[in-house]
């Protein structure tokens, strides 16, 4: 779980699908979610065709104020304004996880990243699985996995 003091930012893409197709979750329910696991967090929910500049300017470039920085992504191997704000984060954050929603193809674009992971779906269960990783409640499975780069 998260530690006393620790604050993280997740960074959260707006998905239709995501709040949408069997759950009511909307923005505020993704949020009592992630609270769950990380009470001590923000969020900050963007588009996923956003450019890089819209991307970071809902962050506001404070960066240092967060211990982490968990940025999910949607098929930014098709939106360039993903992985460019990825890219630029991922320079500016010492905590930096990059989580590919759905599909994994984002994480192949970005090798340097230490933690990556993909969820294989944007559902809830999907979400929730991969925060008990994060949260360190459960382990990761590292492989094998069902693409190759």
């Amino acid at each position: 779980m998260q530690a006393l003091g620790e604050k993280s930012l997740f960074i959260i893409p707006k998905i239709s699908a995501l709040v949408k197709v069997e759950e009511e979750h909307e923005e505020n329910g993704l949020i009592k979610i992630f609270n769950s696991y990380f009470p001590n967090s923000e969020y900050i929910f963007y588009t996923p065709n956003a450019s890089e500049t819209e991307i970071l300017s809902l962050i506001n470039f404070k960066y240092s104020n967060y211990s982490k920085v968990i940025f999910y992504s949607y098929n930014s191997h098709i939106f360039p304004g993903q992985t460019n704000a990825i890219k630029h984060l991922k320079s500016c954050c010492e905590n930096f996880a990059l989580i590919a929603l759905r599909n994994p193809y984002d994480i192949f674009e970005h090798p340097e990243i230490k933690t990556l992971a993909a969820t294989f779906g944007f559902r809830t269960p999907a979400i929730k699985a991969v925060l008990d990783i994060l949260s360190g409640k459960e382990q990761p499975i590292l492989s094998p996995w069902p693409i190759n780069n």
